[in-house]
């Protein structure tokens, strides 16, 4: 309503006229869409209680209703073309009643099958990524494992040299098989000389073990390569081994060459609880430079587990004269 000339109007129709003239429409007076007021309460009154013709009376409504009510029945009108419906042709969409004519369900569906395959590839996108973390994240766990072993293998190490220590001077002392067993002084002068020892007197010269933690199969190489043979070959041949037990020894380093209980992963597995009863013999050394060829310092783990060490196992558990189990924990990786 015009606050001077109390003339009323239609809200939309008196906005859209100020849009362009800021006059009032009947008598020409000055007016601005800020100075409209309200209608007056009787007269909104009197028009709520007029008898209308719905808005879609031409697309066939028939509805009669008071002002007041036509805004609610707008919204629910079957006739309204911006009322939402479903379709029932087998999409199931909701779509306007306008656009329910044209509609078509194979574009829709199209539609629907394109956007799903976006989704579905970003996706397999993120979960190829989250797998590509848990892959690192499984190495990285793998890595810090091999560490750790290797740190307690080493301290093992470290513990059994402090335990030998601790017993005073081992070229004064003899030992039995469950200890280690040193060079009488006729032995070590031979061993001064390079003289080699015959029968199984070369075994004083190594230190013996007990196979307590499994260390010795947890990190072994059942197919050992040329250069670990080499290594190994020279190593139990300073220490005055006769050569046809060094060349027996080194034949039966290969896992086919094994006693029949250790000879497979499953066989070793079957006879775990008897693979910590084993006692070898323990040589480690490290070659630099031309001694290998390569210039690369490597560090060789050897045990030697000799039938005579090993009276108490079963038969199926030792072969004569030994075997050697050669250990990759501490070795840095080659080609053989």
């Amino acid at each position: 309503m015009a606050p001077d000339c109390e003339h009323v109007f239609c809200n939309t129709c008196i906005t859209e006229w100020l849009t362009s003239n800021q006059t009032c429409p009947l008598d020409r007076t000055n007016l601005t869409v800020g100075a409209l007021k309200p209608a007056p309460r009787i007269l909104r009154n009197f028009l709520s209680r007029l008898t209308l013709s719905c808005y879609y009376q031409i697309q066939g409504c028939p509805a009669l209703l008071t002002l007041e009510s036509l805004a609610t029945h707008l919204l629910d009108c079957d006739f309204n073309p911006k009322r939402l419906v479903t379709c029932q042709s087998g999409c199931g969409i909701s779509i306007t009643f306008e656009e329910l004519q044209k509609h078509n369900c194979l574009q829709c569906l199209k539609f629907d099958m394109e956007l799903l395959t976006i989704v579905q590839k970003e996706n397999e996108e993120k979960i190829s990524e989250m797998q590509s973390e848990l892959n690192l994240q499984a190495i990285v766990q793998k890595q810090n494992e091999e560490k750790m072993l290797k740190m307690q293998f080493e301290l093992d190490l470290l513990k059994a040299e402090i335990d030998k220590l601790k017993k005073g001077n081992p070229a004064k002392q003899s030992t039995s098989s469950d200890s280690q067993l040193l060079p009488t002084a006729g032995q070590s002068q031979a061993v001064n000389q390079g003289t080699v020892l015959t029968d199984q007197s070369w075994l004083t010269n190594i230190s013996i073990y007990m196979n307590t933690r499994d260390l010795l199969f947890q990190y072994c190489c059942p197919t050992p390569k040329k250069w670990m043979l080499k290594i190994a070959r020279k190593n139990i041949s300073e220490s005055l081994c006769p050569l046809e037990i060094v060349n027996t020894l080194i034949q039966n380093s290969h896992e086919s060459r094994w006693p029949p209980g250790i000879r497979s992963e499953e066989a070793r597995e079957a006879n775990r609880d008897q693979l910590t009863a084993y006692r070898y013999r323990y040589l480690y050394k490290t070659f630099k430079n031309n001694q290998l060829g390569n210039g690369i310092e490597v560090l060789t783990s050897i045990g030697i587990i000799m039938a005579v060490d090993n009276t108490h196992m079963d038969e199926d558990m030792v072969i004569n004269p030994g075997f050697l189990v050669l250990m990759t924990l501490n070795l840095h990786p080659m080609e053989g």
